[in-house]
This record gives structure tokens, C-alpha cells and sequence, in this order.
């Protein structure tokens, strides 16, 4: 875990938390086969070129799935529920075929809290 001491309002933190942890689901479930030992890794980092923007790297190191499987042709809530916090966070993701597993680049900005109007 790789995450400096950031301060995000609870508009961030809510869907990031639930992000994280549907990915860490699917690590421990899927990716990481029977008693094997295996990696999972998570970074946070602010984007030096966009204010108010944040990159989110995490993965781990088992057995990936097929790059023909995305969140748009497979039944997996998951893979959707991931794809669908990211977009709620206006950010992009993409899969890092670069490490071994499933690692996704998570790229994300603040988002600032939406006041209500006064009825």
C-alpha cells in the first residue's frame, strides 16, 4: 500500500472506498488461486498535471482474465460496479497489461460536494 496522507471529501471517498474494495474482491476471489500466495498492490497519488486530480494504481499479481472480457460484454458486477464508480469519480480507467494479473490505472478528480438547495 502506497497512499500519502490525503484529505478527500466524503463525495470522493465513498465511491474511491467502494472501488477499492470491489477490486480487492475480485483479487482475493478470482485472482489469486486456491492457497497460492500472491500480491496485491495499491498506490495513490495526486496527478502533478491536473488540480484536484488523483491516479489510483491497484492490482495484483495472479491469474488476470482475457483482454476480450470488459465491463461492456460480461456479466461480472464487478467489472461493472468498477467501471461504473469510475465513472461517477469523472475519471478513466484502463487495464495495465504491462504486470502480470489484473492492474487497472484509475485516473479520477475530486469531487466537490453538491449542495442542496434550500426548499
Amino acid at each position: 500500500i502506497d497512499i500519502p496522507d490525503i484529505k478527500l471529501g466524503i463525495d470522493t471517498a465513498i465511491p474511491l472506498g467502494l472501488l477499492i474494495n470491489e477490486s480487492l474482491t475480485n483479487a482475493l476471489k478470482y485472482g489469486i488461486e486456491g492457497d497460492e500466495e500472491g500480491d496485491i498492490n495499491i498506490k495513490l497519488q495526486k496527478d502533478s498535471e491536473k488540480e484536484n486530480c488523483y491516479i489510483l494504481e491497484i492490482g495484483d499479481n495472479g491469474i488476470g482474465f482475457p483482454e476480450t472480457i470488459n465491463y461492456k460484454n460480461t456479466k461480472s458486477l464487478g467489472l461493472k460496479l468498477i467501471h461504473n464508480l469510475t465513472r461517477q469519480l469523472r475519471g478513466t480507467i484502463e487495464r495495465d497489461a504491462s504486470k502480470k494479473g489484473t492492474n487497472y490505472i484509475i485516473k479520477f478528480q475530486e469531487i466537490k460536494q453538491q449542495l442542496s438547495p434550500v426548499v
